[in-house]
């Protein structure tokens, strides 16, 4: 194993082609996230040559999201300072991918937990990586633990793309239920002209006033059914608590903006407040059918609460409603509020402190198309049937992916 260089580049190095630059975000679930991939030049690379890598490299972070390894698969690439990378020796007796999927096991994973370094967070030294120990069995058998790492991936992604696809579907398939057409994507207009009387007490800025929102807005004013602003059926609506992260074992559960996805909420990560911060906390918890939607950071994030969130505590990024019943179906109107539409239509709104956030006023002056009981239902009911299965789907990915994990780590033991 080769001894690692770190490359230290400022973001206005990055270019949008190039030679592959891979910082600590690109490295998830043991691969390398292409989508938020930045490049630098050959002048750059050439700099900061030391941390070049090549095809069947691997690489890891080493502070934040520690024991994610990934197997380069370019041709040649180079890493950020927050990560390690490791080049194997030339030996006709390694299969360097064995090497891969040994790093990636539950032995690794407990070994680096137990050497972790702190300083003002967690972070790997060098020195642990090289003092790993990998057992090394026959090339037949370091073979046939990558061949079935390699078909259980393979089925993984299979099943993964499957989810997403169903997952993409949802927002056509409402849009079309309500009747609204979207043009299709035209080129911007680098002039255009906007009467006075139409933008008088709205903001004066050009992009607010872009000609393709305004059609965004009339495909949706032209639904087949009424359409409110959504200010006309909220009982209450408030932000959440500004508190400190005073984390505690078992308190007060409370939810961050990591912790809410579309149209649900997830708490594999929970994190608890201390029982003296109740005093902070005021108001801030949350009840069954109240709606929590991301104001920063990762906006227009939009869950509905059930039962068994009952009385978590929020976070000040969030902000919380809930809806008179109205003959309205609510889970129709958080798939609702999720559509592309209304991604498209927050850029427009976001406004600028010290980050971009929407405040209250942006959420009830939202277009709410409110189609009869039952054709809510009807959304209602096909949405949901859809992201169970795109779940089960993930679900069974993922029992794919453990079960070849465990055969695989039963094999090295043996």
């Amino acid at each position: 194993m080769s001894w690692p260089f770190w490359s230290s580049l400022k973001s206005e190095s990055y270019l949008t082609e190039g030679v592959p630059f891979i910082r600590i975000k690109n490295i998830q679930n043991h691969t390398i996230n292409e989508e938020d991939l930045v490049y630098i030049s050959e002048i750059d690379n050439n700099k900061i040559k030391n941390s070049e890598l090549n095809k069947w490299d691997i690489v890891l972070s080493k502070i934040w999201t520690i024991w994610e390894f990934a197997l380069i698969n370019f041709d040649k690439c180079n890493i950020s300072e927050n990560n390690i990378w490791i080049k194997l020796k030339q030996d006709n007796s390694i299969n360097n991918k064995y090497i891969f999927y040994y790093l990636t096991s539950s032995f690794i994973k407990n070994y680096l937990n137990n050497h972790l370094s702190w300083n003002v967070q967690k972070f790997l030294n060098v020195k642990t990586i090289k003092e790993i120990e990998i057992p090394l069995p026959p090339l037949e058998i370091q073979e046939q633990i990558v061949e079935k790492m390699d078909n259980a991936i393979a089925e993984k992604e299979r099943l993964e793309s499957e989810s997403e696809e169903i997952m993409n579907s949802i927002d056509d398939y409402v849009l079309s239920e309500l009747w609204i057409q979207l043009q299709k994507e035209q080129e911007e207009k680098k002039f255009f002209t906007v009467n006075i009387e139409d933008i008088k007490n709205w903001r004066l800025d050009v992009f607010y006033n872009k000609p393709e929102f305004k059609e965004i807005e009339k495909c949706i004013l032209n639904s087949n059914y009424e359409v409110h602003r959504l200010w006309e059926y909220i009982n209450e609506i408030k932000y959440g608590a500004s508190i400190k992260n005073n984390y505690s074992e078992k308190w007060i559960p409370f939810l961050r903006i990591k912790d809410i996805q579309a149209n649900q909420i997830n708490i594999d990560e929970m994190v608890y407040l201390d029982v003296s911060e109740r005093k902070n906390l005021w108001n801030c918890y949350v009840h069954e059918w109240d709606f929590l939607i991301s104001r920063s950071w990762s906006i227009w994030i939009v869950a509905l609460v059930n039962e068994k969130f009952e009385w978590f505590a929020y976070w000040s990024f969030m902000i919380k409603f809930n809806l008179r019943d109205d003959g309205l179906n609510k889970l129709y109107v958080s798939y609702r509020l999720n559509n592309k539409v209304n991604q498209i239509i927050i850029e427009k709104e976001k406004i600028w402190a010290i980050q971009q956030n929407i405040t209250i006023d942006t959420i009830k002056d939202f277009y709410l198309p409110l189609p009869p009981k039952e054709i809510q239902d009807k959304i209602a009911n096909e949405v949901k049937n859809r992201i169970e299965k795109a779940n089960e789907l993930k679900k069974q990915a993922n029992e794919i992916y453990e079960q070849a994990k465990n055969e695989v780590e039963k094999m090295i033991l043996e």
